[in-house]
């Protein structure tokens, strides 16, 4: 059994070749996980990674950080003005979840803490959900009470 392990970008990236599951923690700068362009595109390139390794069985998703990921940056969502960007970017986002959907091998998201707004449908995306039996593990889409 061997394991290869690299880092890509903000994420670490890990390939047991033994059980032919790839684990992609993503630990984005500063204290938690949030979707920006940086998360997009960390992620994208982790999941054509973990893809291209062969034998590949299974992925797993996970966070370096306490919580999985709370969703969109805010502030940078209400300093968008140009909704046509807006909207490509929330197009770009849905074809990256949907990738994980139908990547060809199943995908788990590993909850360790919050998975809330885009970071619970990240989690929805997978095709399991394991979550830590904890009340500091929370799931829901508190962006309704924003007005977005």
């Amino acid at each position: 059994m061997s394991t290869e392990t690299t880092k890509n970008g903000q994420a670490t990236l890990a390939f047991d070749a033994g059980t032919g599951v790839a684990t992609i923690t993503l630990a984005m700068e500063g204290k938690v996980n949030k979707i920006n362009d940086d998360f997009g595109a960390t992620l994208q390139d982790a999941l054509a990674w973990a893809k291209a390794r062969e034998g590949l069985r299974g992925i797993v998703i996970a966070s370096g950080h306490k919580d999985f990921c709370v969703g969109a940056d805010i502030d940078r969502l209400y300093k968008e003005r140009d909704a046509a960007t807006m909207m490509e970017r929330l197009k770009q986002l849905n074809g990256l979840y949907r990738a994980i959907e139908t990547s060809g091998v199943p995908v788990v998201a590993a909850l360790t803490g919050s998975a809330l707004g885009g970071g619970y449908e990240l989690a929805l995306a997978c095709h399991r959900r394991i979550a830590l039996d904890d009340a500091r593990v929370q799931v829901g889409l508190p962006e309704v009470n924003l007005g977005v």
